[in-house]
């Protein structure tokens, strides 16, 4: 990789210094559980679209997926940002939203919402509760072995010493300060990749214009068997079973506050992918040669110019912060809340206690990443851990059109298990077999709404 000026990383460490002062500042407004979890006061329609954008604008959605892509395929990648889209369209529209004002009311979790089914059942809150935990620590592993891949490409600073650096800002700003801390810093790390993104298109943009073009792309007809349908269930429904995206539903405390918001934030994703796609396609247009990678590519594209590479590291940093951070308070309400039952018993010590353990297994994970050629393995690993969530959907729709609150807890832990025991198992086996990695998703949705449904039919549910 070729070096950077020391200097370009000012800028990056000033915004993770920050974070962490308003980390500690919002930990004097965490009084209880409600306030760690949902913040000190409802969220405005900004802070839900801030953060519903940077939930879902991670390091690799900005790297390995749109910049790669575009390099690769040109405006063909919109369809990636389409299939998002998607996702928050419907989420914003009365007829699909799941949550009703009951749920919102009462602030329930998306795995108490499932055990609603079976009478609010613990066994099958937990179940779901601990897919959910999985697929946060898998993804936020990936986040911090990429993101520490990069980092140390440019820097003394060995994968590992990256990883410990960026998880102990990422743990103590989260644990700290909780959902306020959370909304507060993807505000400001909105805004830091508006600006960001903005100086490197214009950069880019000069490059573009004063170079000979390159028009020559692939196409997206030559992609692996199932690559459109994975984008399209794993973009498209994601949000659907998303703890993240309920637990900000709930903190918002109002639907057409939830539907304005997640509208709103499929326009700030819709504007800054945009651009991420035109800086890839005009990388593409004056390259002398191919960018075999992600990493590659990225190293080609700060080599433009210093003062945009730094601008453009800062935008990494709050893209890769952006996401980790709203999963790691997810998966401690899902622990404190959905698998203890600790609503009205446990304090915010404990709760703090279930983030920090999180954050330090997904850093473990990542560690063990670093030791092993996992580069070309990370898109298995991340396609599994996303479909071990989808495995929840059959259930959520099914209790989102229906008013049903007896079917039998077994039949949902069983399609939970089955689910989940098909996504690892079939993840794992296309570790060695990328042709058919992006099956994973769709396989472990459809195992589970088939054991589910099937289970329902045989039980003699509903027939009467």
């Amino acid at each position: 990789m070729s070096s950077l000026s020391g200097w370009v990383f000012i800028l990056p460490m000033v915004v993770l210094v920050t974070f962490l002062g308003i980390g500690l500042y919002c930990a004097k407004d965490v009084k209880n559980l409600d306030a760690f979890f949902f913040g000190s006061r409802p969220l405005s329609v900004f802070g839900f679209a801030c953060n519903t954008f940077g939930s879902n604008f991670s390091f690799i959605t900005a790297v390995f997926v749109l910049l790669f892509w575009s390099y690769l395929y040109g405006y063909q990648a919109f369809w990636a940002i389409g299939t998002a889209i998607l996702g928050f369209f419907l989420y914003s529209l009365p007829k699909f939203i799941p949550l009703s004002s009951t749920d919102i009311d009462q602030k329930r979790t998306l795995h108490e919402f499932i055990s609603s089914l079976s009478n609010d059942s613990h066994r099958l809150e937990s179940a779901a509760a601990l897919v959910t935990v999985t697929t946060l620590i898998g993804f936020i592993s990936a986040e911090i072995y990429i993101f520490s891949i990069f980092i140390s490409s440019y820097t003394p600073i060995t994968p590992l010493g990256s990883a410990i650096i960026l998880s102990i800002v990422l743990i103590i700003y989260s644990a700290s300060g909780g959902f306020d801390a959370v909304i507060k810093t993807d505000i400001l790390q909105f805004l830091v990749m508006i600006l960001a993104i903005a100086t490197f298109v214009l950069v880019a943009f000069s490059i573009n214009t004063n170079n000979p073009q390159n028009s020559s792309v692939g196409n997206f007809d030559n992609l692996p068997p199932f690559f459109i349908s994975m984008l399209i269930v794993v973009n498209g429904l994601w949000q659907f079973s998303a703890m993240d995206m309920w637990q900000r539903s709930a903190a918002t405390g109002s639907e057409i506050n939830i539907r304005r918001g997640s509208f709103l934030g499929s326009i700030l994703f819709f504007i800054v992918a945009s651009a991420i796609v035109w800086i890839g396609v005009s990388m593409h247009n004056v390259a002398t040669g191919n960018a075999a990678e992600p990493i590659a590519l990225l190293d080609r594209v700060l080599q433009i110019s210093e003062v945009g590479s730094m601008f453009l590291i800062t935008f990494f940093v709050s893209a890769f912060l952006s996401t980790a951070d709203s999963m790691l308070i997810a998966g401690s309400q899902a622990i404190t809340v959905d698998v203890l039952r600790g609503k009205n018993r446990y304090g915010v010590n404990k709760a703090r206690g279930f983030l920090v353990i999180i954050g330090v297994i997904a850093f473990g994970l990542a560690a063990l990443l670093t030791t092993m050629d996992s580069s070309e393995k990370i898109v298995a690993f991340l396609l599994m851990f996303f479909s071990c969530q989808l495995v929840l959907l059959p259930l959520v729709l099914f209790r989102s059109i229906g008013e049903a609150n007896d079917v039998p807890e077994y039949i949902g832990i069983v399609a939970i298990v089955i689910g989940l025991l098909f996504a690892i198992g079939f993840g794992c086996f296309t570790i060695s077999n990328p042709l058919l990695q992006n099956f994973t998703p769709i396989g472990a949705l459809f195992i589970s709404g088939f054991v589910f449904t099937g289970l329902l039919y045989y039980s003699g549910f509903g027939q009467e």
